[in-house]
């Protein structure tokens, strides 16, 4: 016996279809029904009650397959719920929470795995009283972001910025470093193109990183409904993996193709549009997903925390796009990646004047927030202004040229390819070498290679890792730069290696 029989059985109502609008569809009929709640139609498929009026209820139907008039519906009783496995790493899911594969590999594993949780997939944010405040830095592995724009564990960022910026890039940039440290990873693809979600899992799959993620997965082929709820899954599980007191990063890729098909949806719902021909509950529909996200004391005293990156698209650079900007307004922050930062060939092609963070400068040291101060100003207002005297030429005072030096210098060290992440403390003692001129005269690649090199000789060198370790335990850049200038030549010989100065 079916779904619809059975229900039918359970309820004794059902209604019939009297309009299609697919994937909207009207019936007539079930006295009861609430908004929200399941039906099943007479052929199994499922859909969700989105409005009621007098005489008509309109349905949002989660099949790619349209419904043909006269069909009959019943009642499932509940709201839209995942039925999960516990163990979901290492896995693509749908938006309804079936395993379809394995994230590396073909594997068909649905029949192989046990569905033993059901999670209610729309519900509200925590309360107030739940919640902890932000006091741990969120580190990226990108030396732009973790000391310029720094984020807190459980703060909402929002990546912002055109097509094809980087911001898939600097994403798995933050995927492999979280995935090293420990920590599990849900990244939602909403609605986007198979060979975009392949680059995803070939990324996994080459840096073997698969055992801490789970991929939710929608693309152009599926359904309205499975489109719109794939975020909702995501913060599901999610938060299924912050209650036992794990800290999670959710990535949401992306909510402007959210929006996109939610007005879809609205426009053939019949509901009034509002600007852009949004629905007026579009802000709504976004903030209570992502109040979702956080710090939280979960039940067992269990600490953990969901730290959210959201992302949204722009045309030329418009953040009062109204999407945009209603994102801005929910999250804690927004990174901006520039399509002129980008053609200049900057990576991430971050633009650091116009991104902000409301909560990261908290969770920096004393050194850190020192250090983030003197670059920023100098990065955003000194070395712009002598970027703008260079065609002067020979004629450019010493000041100016050094400010110029540095400054590339500093564009040079900032620089980072898909994939390589780097460990905060040789930063900040690579960052004092070149404030201090220690690279006068190398080229762009060659700063790259010293970086790298002392990266390396700290991670695989004890000794080393101790000497850096000692010189960041500081409280200001200008007691940093004194313990790089007393240990100079020492610090030299252990970033030149094989590439003499």
């Amino acid at each position: 016996m079916g779904l619809f029989d059975d229900n039918f059985k359970k309820t004794d109502e059902y209604g019939e279809v009297v309009e299609i609008t697919h994937p909207i569809v009207t019936i007539v009929g079930l006295p009861n029904v609430k908004v929200n709640e399941m039906v099943v139609f007479d052929n199994d498929q499922i859909g969700e009650v989105r409005s009621i009026k007098r005489d008509t209820i309109s349905i949002l139907i989660y099949s790619k397959i349209p419904a043909k008039v006269g069909q009959k519906v019943t009642r499932l009783n509940e709201i839209m719920q995942l039925n999960l496995t516990q163990d979901l790493l290492g896995k693509v899911v749908d938006a309804k929470g079936n395993v379809i594969s394995d994230i590396v590999g073909d594997k068909n594993v649905k029949t192989e795995l046990k569905q033993d949780l059901k999670l209610q997939i729309d519900k509200l944010p925590p309360s107030m009283d739940l919640r902890l405040a932000t006091s741990g830095q969120f580190l990226t592995g990108v030396s732009l972001i973790d000391l310029l724009i720094p984020i807190g564990v459980g703060q909402r960022e929002l990546v912002v910025g055109d097509r094809k910026t980087g911001k898939t890039s600097f994403l798995l940039s933050i995927l492999k470093n979280q995935v090293e440290s420990g920590q599990v990873v849900i990244y939602v693809s909403i609605g986007s193109n198979i060979s975009e979600t392949k680059i995803i899992q070939n990324f996994i799959d080459k840096h073997k990183l698969a055992e801490k993620i789970v991929f939710v997965m929608t693309s152009s082929d599926s359904s309205h409904g499975d489109v719109l709820i794939s975020p909702y899954t995501g913060m599901t599980i999610a938060e299924y993996y912050k209650s036992l007191g794990q800290e999670v990063v959710l990535v949401l890729d992306n909510l402007s193709t959210h929006a996109m098909y939610y007005r879809e949806v609205s426009i053939l719902s019949k509901r009034f549009p509002g600007r852009d021909s949004y629905p007026g509950d579009i802000f709504y529909f976004h903030a209570r997903l992502l109040e979702r996200a956080g710090s939280f004391m979960s039940k067992g005293n269990n600490k953990g925390s969901i730290t959210c990156f959201p992302v949204a698209q722009t045309v030329q650079n418009d953040l009062s796009d109204y999407i945009v900007s209603n994102l801005i307004s929910i999250t804690d922050g927004h990174i901006l990646f520039d399509a002129n930062e980008f053609a200049k060939g900057k990576r991430p092609a971050v633009n650091i004047a116009l991104s902000v963070t409301r909560l990261g400068r908290q969770t920096q040291s004393l050194l850190l927030q020192d250090i983030n101060r003197q670059l920023s100003s100098f990065l955003t207002t000194k070395y712009e202004k002598s970027l703008q005297l260079s065609h002067f030429g020979s004629e450019l005072t010493n000041e100016v040229q050094r400010d110029l030096e540095v400054g590339g210098s500093l564009n040079a060290f900032f620089n980072q390819d898909i994939g390589l992440v780097v460990t905060l403390t040789p930063v900040l003692v690579f960052i004092g070498m070149i404030w201090l001129d220690m690279f006068t005269g190398s080229a762009a690649t060659k700063i790259v290679v010293f970086r790298d090199i002392l990266a390396k000789n700290y991670r695989d060198d004890k000794d080393v890792q101790i000497k850096l370790d000692k010189m960041v335990r500081v409280k200001t850049f200008k007691e940093l730069l004194v313990q790089i200038i007393v240990q100079k030549e020492d610090l030299l010989k252990i970033c030149k290696a094989k590439h003499p100065l």
